[in-house]
């Protein structure tokens, strides 16, 4: 069961607790556990809590036509038919990330900044079949 969404088992919500996954198994089994023998398995089983992964599939309804025409233009550039590279531009900001962190209640952690957000630009190519970046 923890391997499903629970969604798809019909419960209105999308991750598994210890608790939940007891009480799951309860109505699914009439096996009563508590939390802290589901967490106790699960550890023994190697599950450890973690953030997931967030993914999306691609909107576009041309999506597998267009994965087609890439293969195939990758194949044709490894049997040297024609020479494919593909490009992409970036820009960075200075300005760190702020994400979720450890603190004590009341006591807000600061992060020092350089005070202006510069930024830098680039822009960067690469052969499909050499690998050599320009």
């Amino acid at each position: 069961m923890v391997e499903s969404d629970p969604r798809d088992l019909g419960y209105g919500f999308s991750s598994w607790t210890a608790g939940l996954l007891a009480a799951a198994l309860e109505e699914r089994t009439g096996l009563e556990v508590s939390e802290s023998c589901v967490r106790r398995t699960l550890h023994q089983q190697d599950y450890t809590v973690q953030r997931p992964v967030l993914t999306m599939s691609s909107p576009d309804p041309e999506y597998a036509q267009k994965r087609s025409t890439s293969e195939d233009l990758q194949r044709r550039a490894e049997a040297g038919e024609i020479d494919l590279d593909y490009e992409d531009e970036v820009d960075l900001a200075l300005l760190p990330g702020v994400i979720r962190c450890w603190s004590k209640r009341g006591c807000q952690r600061k992060i020092e900044t350089p005070r202006q957000n510069k930024k830098q630009y680039g822009a960067g190519l690469i052969h499909w079949v050499s690998g050599k970046l320009y």
